[in-house]
């Protein structure tokens, strides 16, 4: 069984001071605790989203289960390690569930995103929405711009009205770049797709990071690999 850890080290992140440490010869860190719960023993299997709130309480997502049937375990450890609530999430077809990111937005929903399998066995953008004090599961999305065609959430962010913005993948020319905004309730507000300037078999564009300014304009950077 693979166990996914979270620690929390004065002043800092754990996670971020754990992979110091690993890489720096002779450093050496203490962490104020250690917590641990298990993943399951999928190849796929860890820790893919962490968030971290003002108050010290931390958010982490984590693909689960076995190699042929994962699933998306979420927690909420509280500022000294403790567990607060745990919820694992099996999709309707018993299939492949994967989370790729985490965010708290402004009215107390944390927001999961990855993808889930759909009925054609291909994959549709999966948003999961949790009442972060108490982990009920409150809303459900999967997303498919259409039938038997692979796509899935990457990247999730909330702005200050508690509207959420998916960017991940999609189908086109390769794999293109696609945005998805939703309101709080989880209603598809509009979706965007950019394809890269990159010639096929080169046109293969991924998002890297995103972000929200003040004035809440929506900001991702992608990859678009190009032979020139």
């Amino acid at each position: 069984m693979h166990s996914d850890r979270v620690i929390r080290t004065p002043g800092r992140l754990a996670l971020l001071a754990w992979l110091i440490g690993a890489s720096a010869a002779g450093a050496q860190l203490t962490p104020e605790w250690l917590t641990r719960f298990p993943v399951g023993d999928s190849l796929s299997a860890g820790l893919t989203g962490f968030y971290v709130e003002p108050g010290g309480t931390s958010y982490v997502t984590a693909n689960d289960g076995d190699t042929s049937d994962t699933d998306i375990t979420t927690a909420a450890i509280d500022s000294d390690g403790t567990i607060l609530w745990t919820h694992t999430f099996n999709g309707p077809q018993n299939g492949f569930d994967q989370s790729r990111d985490v965010t708290l937005a402004v009215d107390g929903t944390l927001w999961v995103v990855g993808n889930t399998e759909s009925p054609t066995a291909h994959a549709d953008v999966l948003v999961l929405g949790y009442d972060a004090a108490t982990g009920v599961l409150e809303h459900t999305i999967q997303y498919a711009s259409q039938p038997a065609l692979s796509e899935s959430g990457h990247l999730i962010a909330s702005d200050a009205n508690g509207d959420i913005y998916v960017v991940g993948s999609t189908v086109g020319d390769g794999t293109d770049v696609m945005t998805l905004k939703f309101d709080s309730s989880g209603q598809l507000m509009w979706r965007q797709t950019w394809d890269g300037p990159g010639s096929a078999p080169f046109s293969l564009d991924s998002v890297k990071a995103v972000a929200i300014d003040p004035n809440g304009d929506l900001y991702f950077s992608a990859g678009d690999p190009s032979p020139n």
